[in-house]
Order: C-alpha cells, then structure tokens, then sequence
C-alpha cells in the first residue's frame, strides 16, 4: 500500500516526527521566548494539512496568527486568549466556537456577534429600513392607501375592463353564470 500512494507515508511521517514532544523539552515560539512544555507553534503543519480556514472572529482574539498552529503539551490544538489578563484562558479547537464566543462575550470591552446573531441583526435592520421607506413614501402608485373614502364605480369603464379580461384571458363567456362564480 505504501508502493502505491508514498507521498501519503512520507507527509505522515514528517508531521508525527514535529509533533512528538518531549514532556520536559522546551519549545521555542516564534516571538523567540522559550516555554518549557507549554505549547508548540508550528507553522509548517497549516500547509500539510489541508484544512478549511480559519474565517470565525474568534481567530482575531489569539496573540498568535489566524492560521496559525497552536498545540498544548498532549500535542491538541488549541486557541488561547490575548484579551485576558494573568493567565490567558486555552480552549481546544476540536471543541468548536460557541465556548470561546461565551468566554469572548465575558470580556466587557469585547463586542463580538456570533455569526447567528449578526444574521438576525443585519435582518432586523433591513426591516426597520424597509418599515421607514414605507412609512414616508407617498406615491400612490406604489403604495396603496387605505382610507376611509369610499370611491364610486365607474360601471362603463368596468364593463370595458370585464370585456378585456375575458378576450385576453381566454375566459367562458359563461363563467359568469355560474353558481360558485356569484358567491
């Protein structure tokens, strides 16, 4: 099988052999700052993984770069605050996104929308637009006004209507006759 596909065996093993740590070895960030077996960077596993990028807010909150690998002592990639004072709070990235969005939303200073909430907040403000263009349109032609006027029927001009409607509809000049059509 490795005869076949060796490009698949030879990726492997370049990334098995970067990301096996020791617990007690030190790793060098790219800041050049030395962390004794706290996490890894490693830029090089973002372009042998082919993975989706990283497009959520959340990746402009980490003191790292957007696609950027961060990995913790067990080897597991994680994303790590730079808003928060002290210790910076980890959460891994397999997790997903809502509980860094909750701990995000704990910062005060932070104004940060899930991508559910700007949707509903972008539609909410197209309504209230839409609500107040109609509000101040005027044009009777676009808008109809429901007043209390009543308005008499010109019944030659409906006879000329009726006339128009059966020719180009195609309607039986019996419809009219019918029981369900007077109800």
């Amino acid at each position: 099988m490795t005869s076949q596909r060796p490009d698949i065996s030879v990726s492997f093993t370049a990334t098995s052999s970067q990301t096996s740590l020791a617990p007690d070895s030190s790793v060098i960030s790219n800041n050049g700052d030395s962390d004794v077996g706290e996490t890894s960077i490693s830029p090089l596993l973002a372009s042998q993984f082919k993975k989706k990028k990283r497009t959520s807010k959340i990746w402009d909150h980490t003191p790292f770069g957007k696609n950027q690998i961060v990995r913790n002592t067990e080897g597991q990639i994680i994303w790590r605050c730079k808003d928060c004072k002290g210790k910076p709070a980890e959460y891994l990235e397999n997790g997903g996104t809502a509980h860094i969005y909750k701990h995000l939303k704990s910062h005060t200073t932070l104004d940060i929308l899930t991508p559910n909430e700007e949707r509903a907040a972008k539609t909410r403000n197209h309504l209230e637009e839409a609500f107040s263009r109609m509000s101040q349109n005027t044009n009777p032609l676009k808008r109809r006004r429901h007043d209390d006027e009543t308005t008499d029927l010109d019944a030659d001009k409906f006879e000329q209507l009726y006339v128009k409607w059966i020719a180009d509809c195609g309607i039986a000049l019996r419809m009219p006759t019918r029981e369900s059509f007077r109800a």
